[in-house]
């Protein structure tokens, strides 16, 4: 099953997205909140009723980091921890690409899936949605069954009319969109702010690295991370990147 192998599959390659903003600094949640790390409870009910073994919370993140001291959004992320704390190495972040998919069920299903137990061992497991969809600031552009929009996938082009008519079907997903857009989230969904989230995710559960392993699309922010934070240095393993602060 792809998720079962893709432990293995945080260091795909992708093309460059640039990265540069003006310098943000990062406090943890503790410290922004005086709490220590996220209080860990309960999640989306959905989610409960089908993982009951996950604790969710949530991070502030900047909506504009080029404007860290303005709008803020809520990542919720979820936790599985790890079942031997002597062997713990740290935390592993999990997205399950899509692009597009919620992934706060993300580490019940590894766990379900036969994740190995070493794994479980040396990582907590940390499920998100990431900015933009199901819990995290989501956008939603108001698709209706009616519409027949295909997703992010749409059918083969097999010819020029044919590329005609997806480039219009593209162009009105997004003016709908932009319509339904009352917050103007969308113009900061991006491959290299999710990258940004992540290491405020990593800032906000006390780390100081963080192992990250993507599916399908998710596997762009592995090497995104550190093209957005070039200062830091960065190693890998079989099983992601992790990512060190300055």
């Amino acid at each position: 099953m792809e998720r079962r192998r893709g432990v293995g599959l945080g260091l795909a390659l992708t093309v460059t997205v640039g990265c540069a903003v003006a310098a943000v600094p990062i406090a943890t949640a503790g410290q922004s909140r005086g709490t220590g790390v996220p209080a860990w409870g309960a999640c989306p009910s959905e989610v409960a009723a089908t993982s009951p073994a996950i604790q969710c919370t949530t991070v502030p993140v900047p909506l504009d980091y080029r404007n860290p001291a303005g709008t803020t959004i809520d990542l919720t992320i979820s936790r599985i921890a790890s079942v031997n704390p002597q062997k713990r190495r740290g935390v592993l972040l999990l997205n399950p690409g899509g692009p597009g998919l919620a992934g706060l069920d993300m580490p019940a299903q590894l766990v379900n899936r036969g994740i190995p137990a070493s794994v479980l061992d040396a990582y907590d497991l940390i499920g998100m949605d990431t900015r933009g969809i199901g819990h995290s600031a989501p956008v939603d552009c108001r698709f209706t069954v009616e519409q027949g929009y295909p997703g992010n996938v749409p059918p083969w082009a097999k010819d020029a009319a044919t590329v005609a008519a997806d480039a219009q079907a593209a162009r009105s997903v997004a003016e709908q969109c932009a319509a339904n857009d009352a917050d103007g989230r969308m113009a900061h969904i991006s491959t290299a702010n999710t990258a940004r989230d992540l290491d405020r995710i990593r800032a906000a559960l006390g780390e100081e690295k963080a192992s990250f392993s993507g599916f399908r699309m998710g596997r762009r922010w592995a090497p995104r991370t550190p093209r957005c934070f070039p200062r830091r240095p960065t190693a890998s393993s079989s099983t992601a990147t992790s990512v060190t602060p300055r």
